[in-house]
Parts: C-alpha cells; structure tokens; sequence
C-alpha cells in the first residue's frame, strides 16, 4: 500500500514537470516561456483608432498585442472629402481645392480664397459676365436699336449713343435726363431718327447723322436750344415735321440732294438760322419735291435761301423771316 501511494505521488510531479517543459512540434499546450518574434501590424490604425501590433510565439503559437503610440495613423481615404476647386466671378471670390477628414473633422488640405477677377468692360459690357458697366443706362428703343446714356467722367453729365440696326421708334425713356445730356451719336446701322427722339435736350452743340439714316421724324431734334451745327447725311430724303423747330442756335443747314420733303414748321423759330442751301442732281430729277407749311417760319436771322430745286412750296413758308429780303422761285415749282 505504501508502495502504491508513492508510484501515485511520482506519477504526479511527472505530470506537473511535463505541463511546464517546453514546447516542441507535436505539443500545442502552453510554454514555461515564450520567444516571441518581431512585432507585426495586426489591425491598420486610422485617425481615430491607433495601429494594432501582434507577435507570435515561435514555441507554441500564442501572440499577444498592443497599440503602437509610435506609428503616425492615417485618415481612411474613403472618408475623406473632397471641396472642389471654385473659380472666382467677376465680384466673387474663388476657393482652392480643399479637403477635410469626414470621420474626425480634420481639415487636410485648407481651402484658400481666389480673389475676385472684376469687371472687364467693353463696349458697355463685361466680356465675362456680360453685366452692364456700372455708369451706363440702357433703353431699348427698337426692335434692334439700343440707346445706351453713358456717364461722362465728371459724374454730371452724359453722352447718349443710340446704336443698333433700323429704326429708332421710343424715344421716352431718358426723358429725366434731358437736361444732362451734352453729346449725342447716332451710330451707324440706325435708319430712321423717331419721333420727338431727342425733343427738348437743351445742352448738346452738335449732332452727325451717319449715312444709314433714310428718314428723320417728327419733332426728331426739337426744342435744342443750344445745337448750332447738324450734319445731314446724303441718305436723308425726308425731313419730318417740327423736326428742328426752336434749334435757336442753329445757323446754317445744308440740305444733300437725297432730301425730297421737309415737313411742315420743320425748322420753325430756328431764329440764328442764317443760310440755307440745296444741291439738286438736275440729271435725275432729283431735288425737294415739297416745302411744307410755315416750314422756315421765325428764321428771324435768315438772310439767304439756296434751294434751286423744288415742285411744292406750302403757306407762310418764310413767314416771320425779317431779313430776307428776296426768294428767287425755281422754274421747277408747280404749286405755291
């Protein structure tokens, strides 16, 4: 029996001594000691989560793990959020491409601002924006003509440009103006002057017709007190009513060879009107075919009348005239 107990007291500390023996290919169990290898990365670490490190025992197989404090963690590129670049406009800023981490809110790349390019003006116009420059009122007065009322550099007054292709018709739309206007240019391409288009602008001297314009209307230029000279270009056949009736300051008018018709009180009280000429093409025939009623009417100053050409003469024509003394009738007029 004492025998038994101490076989049973031997076989048990053979036991125990085997749970502590190292490790060798055909045991799995546990080492009294372990040899771990190198640290390897485990689990990729990221902006929020560090980097995980494992090692394995190269006895039996068990790993361990820790983070790793020293390796710089990364921001998942598929959470990462891209701003797109923004091009700066003509009076906004721009911004650089940016990006931001979308997980823990850090701002990668910083958006820079671009500054605003401005205005580019030409003609009016920015030439990228296509906005109107800051000092010019536009008036649409046709179906294809602008008038454009232009700030002059010293900020009181204005240059009207009236611009475009065919008729000039409205004409109202810068009436509170009137007064500030100091020059006035009719572009070519406009072929008719509208009615009462530029009535009552006391302040501009001097107006160029192109050689576009076939017809000047009603009350076109009446009331400018202070235009001295207008240029008629040798397109112009008619000349309409009232069309410079109390251009006081008007002395002399050459009418070209296309004009065959001048309107009634068509330069009424155009009381500097001094001369007056004409130039037929006898060859064609072509010359003033009518002289409205009391179109020269209130000429007070006028002294010489040169139209050699002409069929209808109408009432009180040269009425008011003081200093005419004579008008020679052409042989050509049929109706006085």
């Amino acid at each position: 029996m004492k025998f038994v107990k101490i076989l049973f007291t031997l076989l048990l500390l053979s036991a125990t001594l085997m749970a502590f023996t190292a490790c060798d290919s055909s045991d799995n169990g546990p080492c009294v000691e372990h040899s771990f290898g190198e640290w390897q990365v485990w689990q990729e670490g990221n902006c929020i989560q560090k980097t995980i490190l494992s090692s394995e025992c190269i006895k039996c197989g068990y790993f361990e793990t820790k983070e790793d404090d020293f390796v710089k963690t990364k921001h998942p590129e598929e959470y990462i959020l891209i701003y797109d670049k923004k091009e700066p406009t003509c009076e906004r800023t721009g911004l650089t491409e940016g990006s931001i981490c979308n997980v823990c809110g850090e701002v990668l790349v910083p958006q820079e601002e671009i500054p605003a390019k401005g205005h580019r003006y030409e003609n009016y116009y920015c030439v990228d924006c296509n906005d109107l420059a800051p000092n010019v009122m536009m008036y649409p007065c046709g179906s294809n003509v602008t008038a454009f009322l232009v700030l002059n550099d010293d900020k009181s007054t204005y240059t009207l440009s009236i611009e475009g292709t065919g008729a000039m018709t409205l004409s109202n739309y810068f009436t509170e103006y009137r007064n500030s206007i100091t020059k006035i240019i009719v572009q070519e391409g406009v072929t008719y002057i509208g009615n009462e288009a530029f009535i009552d602008i006391k302040q501009v001297k001097e107006i160029s017709i192109p050689n576009t314009v076939t017809e000047i209307g009603y009350g076109a230029f009446q009331g400018m007190e202070q235009l001295e000279k207008i240029s008629i270009s040798n397109t112009v056949t008619k000349i309409g009513m009232r069309a410079f009736q109390g251009c006081s300051s008007l002395q002399s008018i050459s009418l070209p060879d296309t004009v065959t018709e001048i309107g009634d009180y068509a330069f009424n009280g155009c009381s500097s009107l001094v001369k007056i000429t004409s130039d037929p093409v006898y060859s064609t025939g072509q010359g003033i075919h009518r002289v409205g009623n009391r179109a020269f009417k209130d000429c007070t100053q006028l002294t010489e009348v040169y139209i050699p050409y002409v069929r209808f003469l109408g009432v009180y024509v040269f009425s008011g005239c003081e200093k005419m003394k004579e008008y020679t009738i052409p042989a050509t007029l049929e109706t006085i």
